[in-house]
């Protein structure tokens, strides 16, 4: 068997497994499993084509870590959030199920921002996703309660912050009152 990477010698990485230090062909020095050079199932660092060791080089971004999120709570029921995501149907669409999908219908994901489903009873897709603050997330959450003050709609979260409350103080009082009113000016 031709390998394209050149074992030099053992790693320190502390591991279960052993792990070499390995020069590919390319120039790329990388530490990689020795059990996987020695198989076969590891050839290259990625730059041989065909080679599914190294797709896209994003897997420590912020953009990944959202996508890989997003796919676990929604395919994995041993997620603690599988019972607000896949657990009540929400899925991924076949097309983000590959992250160079997700990647070219979302892009980078802005600093600061979150991954966002504008309906929360949808699923995961590029027509329903948009990055969004953290706050405006809040707002747009399943246990959000939606409120009108007239015409203007307001959620819970909103409505703590225009009161200057903390939002689990105004969950409790909407819970007891049900009354836009009385949550803002409670009675004694």
């Amino acid at each position: 068997m031709e390998y394209q990477l050149k074992i030099l010698g053992k790693s320190p990485t502390i591991s279960t497994r052993v792990r070499v230090v390995a020069e590919c062909i390319c120039g790329s020095i990388k530490t990689y499993q020795k059990g996987n050079i020695t198989s076969g199932n590891t050839t290259s660092c990625g730059c041989k084509p065909g080679d599914n060791n190294l797709r896209h080089g994003m897997s420590k971004t912020a953009t990944y870590k959202s996508w890989q999120s997003m796919i676990v709570r929604c395919t994995r029921p041993e997620n603690h959030n599988w019972h607000r995501y896949g657990g009540r149907g929400i899925t991924v669409c076949e097309r983000w199920k590959i992250f160079e999908n997700f990647y070219a219908d979302m892009g980078e994901r802005p600093e600061g921002k979150q991954l966002d489903r504008s309906d929360n009873n949808k699923g995961y897709s590029a027509d329903n996703c948009r990055w969004v603050t953290q706050k405006e997330n809040c707002n747009n959450r399943g246990n959000s309660i939606k409120l009108e003050i007239g015409f203007f709609p307001v959620s819970t979260p909103q409505l703590a912050e225009l009161s200057l409350t903390d939002r689990r103080v105004m969950y409790r009082r909407w819970h007891k009152y049900k009354n836009v009113w009385d949550c803002l000016f409670p009675p004694n």
